[in-house]
């Protein structure tokens, strides 16, 4: 048994080349019946200018689901049917890929600065003018976010150790 592909969302084309032997000027018809489990589909073929049968398969995404059906080429003749082909019908849908583009919002990282104080005076001036931002003179700023990791382990060292070294001098 011979088998074909078609796409459910879009429409599709089938052509065959038919001969029909032992009757004078009869009317001919040609269907192509595809069966489902629920119902079956009859399409009208259609004859061009050098004989071949085409037959038009509309979109059916809304009437069928991928799989396989099996499909008949019915020739009518004098109220006749004959069935010359018999096959299966693949139905699947067209790949379609689709992207979908998601702003995410970035939460602010806080920005975090530490300094080393150096002054001339056993205990460095502070002045507070906001409660979470201290003020300390004679520093040399950096920005800790442009610090790898390690030479933030080592900031915090030498920080601890100078409050250490403050400490026991007073």
């Amino acid at each position: 048994m011979e088998s074909f592909d078609i796409h459910l969302d879009q429409e599709n084309e089938l052509a065959f080349n038919i001969t029909v032997e032992g009757t004078d000027e009869a009317e001919l018809k040609y269907q192509l019946v595809l069966e489902s489990e629920k119902m079956n589909y009859s399409f009208l073929g259609e004859v061009d200018e050098t004989g071949e049968i085409s037959f038009v398969i509309p979109p059916l995404q809304k009437m069928l689901t991928e799989g396989s059906y099996s499909t008949r080429l019915e020739v009518v003749v004098d109220d006749r049917i004959f069935v010359p082909l018999s096959m299966q019908a693949n139905a699947k849908k067209q790949i379609k890929v689709v992207a979908e583009a998601r702003v995410r919002h970035k939460k602010g990282t806080p920005k975090v600065t530490a300094s080393v104080a150096t002054s001339a005076r056993k205990r460095p001036e502070v002045k507070a003018t906001a409660p979470k931002k201290p003020v300390i003179t004679e520093s040399k700023h950096i920005e800790i976010e442009n610090l790898s990791q390690d030479q933030v382990r080592k900031l915090a060292r030498l920080i601890a150790e100078k409050r250490i070294t403050k400490k026991n001098k007073e």
